[in-house]
């Protein structure tokens, strides 16, 4: 993360962070507990490694997290992932098309599951269970009339229409595959099971997404295809 990009995630959240000093001792900044924020979702450290590299308490360390994450959701989730306007879908239909030569196509979907250190106590909760215009997924996804999934291979396999209609579907699915990669990349803290508490843990995930245009990507533009306005969803 440059400078710039630190500045301008602080300039929107300082004023919701910023604490008061007091006759016994002196807060710690806006700038360091935004600091120890980034460190724990671009790391996934534990609070107690954070605690020694900044040389603040372990409890500290986890309420910053959670209090930082709150700050950016509610600061900058209107900003970088506002409510979609006919417009966006519209401009989103026409990147699919002139990129991916798939009409009438508004979104990509998929998910992308996020490895938690399971609570106790909470029995089968939290098990993974997953080995006009349309979405696209993968075999993964019911086919309904507004979700477009492939053909099964035994039926593609002996019919070019139905495997050049794959092939299509396939390419332009890429866009929701490299945005989870690109996620990923930025906040490695998803490279690893997060051990915190389930409600930090969605908190974790929100923030990864409303700060995910903020940190630039050499290849953010081939990847996303940003310049044409292509809608990616993150579920």
């Amino acid at each position: 993360m440059s400078s710039e990009n630190f500045d301008e995630i602080l300039t929107l959240i300082k004023e919701d962070i910023t604490k008061t000093d007091t006759n016994y001792r002196e807060a710690i900044s806006a700038e360091e507990r935004l600091a120890v924020t980034l460190r724990f979702l671009a790391t996934g450290d534990s609070f107690s490694t954070i605690g020694h590299s900044f040389r603040i308490g372990f409890e500290t360390v986890s309420a910053i997290v959670t209090e930082v994450c709150q700050a950016i959701c509610r600061r900058m989730e209107n900003i970088y992932l506002p409510e979609p306007t006919r417009a966006i879908w519209e401009k989103s239909a026409k990147g699919f098309e002139d990129i991916w030569r798939f009409p009438n196509c508004i979104g990509s979907i998929d998910g992308k599951h996020v490895t938690i250190k399971c609570p106790n106590k909470t029995g089968s909760q939290h098990f993974c269970y997953l080995h006009n215009h349309v979405l696209i997924g993968d075999e993964a996804f019911a086919l309904k009339p507004y979700l477009m999934r492939p053909f099964p291979y035994r039926q593609s396999k002996i019919d070019t229409r139905k495997e050049h209609y794959n092939m299509r579907l396939c390419k332009a699915r890429r866009v929701v595959e490299n945005a989870f990669g690109i996620l990923v990349q930025k906040w490695r803290i998803f490279f690893r099971p997060i051990a915190t508490k389930t409600h930090r843990t969605n908190l974790v995930k929100k923030v990864s997404l409303d700060s995910y245009k903020v940190i630039p990507d050499e290849q953010q533009t081939w990847h996303l295809a940003s310049e044409n306005n292509l809608l990616i969803f993150l579920i």
